[in-house]
């Protein structure tokens, strides 16, 4: 029979506890950066996911409108987001796809009928064209006015391609790029070298509602 002694019931020391959190809290520090890294990248994708939603949307609007998105079909070309958004209250169905997961200053959406800026992380843009597929549908709300080069400046903003480039300090979780749909119904993220490289191309598009290449990438921020 085995006679148990004070060494076998003992339990950890305190230095043998120190070592143990110490070694947690190692593997904790590193560990963390990656996990904080996979959310980062997860809320992009979901971002993207937003987007093509978005330009579904819209483009079951113009399949009901004789291809024309919500800017064409209103009498006046629209300046303000929220009612051109709401129009399209009966394609996309949830207002808080409207709102970027890496957009920390915007709320969700309750509902389309008491929509808000302060709920919209997206732009549309004016020149858009379901029968131009190269052109720009919509984006994250983080581009540069090229005019004055602030986010904010204006509701309505300008880029060429040779400016066209992401607000460095808007949208952070997005690490210096954008998201952007096209009027083919893509997604995708863009640097600004990509920006300004699919700027080229929505410039050169030709025939649509518009007609002839088009001028301008005039787009309409919240």
């Amino acid at each position: 029979m085995r006679i148990r002694t004070d060494r076998d019931s003992r339990g950890f020391t305190l230095i043998e506890l120190l070592v143990v959190i110490g070694i947690i809290g190692i593997l904790a520090s590193m560990l963390l950066p990656a996990l904080g890294k996979a959310k980062q990248r997860a809320y992009r994708i979901k971002c993207v996911s937003n987007l093509k939603q978005i330009a579904l949307a819209c483009k079951m609007f113009a399949n009901d409108n004789d291809d024309r998105f919500p800017w064409f079909v209103a009498a006046s070309v629209p300046t303000a987001a929220v009612p051109v958004w709401q129009s399209l209250a009966n394609d996309l169905t949830y207002g808080k796809l409207l709102r970027s997961p890496c957009d920390r200053e915007r709320l969700d959406a309750v509902s389309f009928q008491v929509l808000q800026t302060t709920n919209i992380s997206y732009w549309y843009c004016l020149s858009a064209d379901e029968l131009k597929p190269s052109t720009f549908l919509s984006g994250t709300r983080n581009i540069l006015n090229n005019l004055t080069g602030q986010q904010d400046a204006s509701p309505t903003l300008t880029a060429t391609t040779s400016n066209a480039q992401w607000h460095r300090n808007v949208m952070s979780a997005l690490e210096n790029q954008g998201q952007a749909a096209l009027s083919d119904g893509s997604a995708g993220s863009y640097r600004d070298t990509d920006l300004q490289r699919q700027a080229f191309a929505h410039f050169i598009s030709t025939g649509g509602m518009t007609v002839g290449p088009t001028t301008a990438f005039i787009i309409v921020n919240p």
